[in-house]
């Protein structure tokens, strides 16, 4: 009963087009991401797989204050 009140509302509504635009945007976002991490070269992912994810830092420590 309550979806043939609200979709006269909503087939008037410019407002349903703002959802939409951002699930459409957040859609290319997420594909973008898979298409460059697929098709990225094995050199690259390899070079980036070395890269440390802790080291020495260069600055003081705030415990050493």
């Amino acid at each position: 009963m309550l979806h043939w009140i609200a979709a006269d509302f909503f087939a008037r509504s410019p407002l349903l087009a703002l959802p939409v635009a951002g699930l459409l945007i957040c859609l290319l976002v997420y594909l973008s991401a898979a298409i460059r991490a697929f098709c990225a070269p094995a050199r690259e992912l390899d070079r980036l797989a070395q890269l440390p994810l802790e080291g020495p830092t260069t600055t003081r420590e705030v415990d050493d204050v």
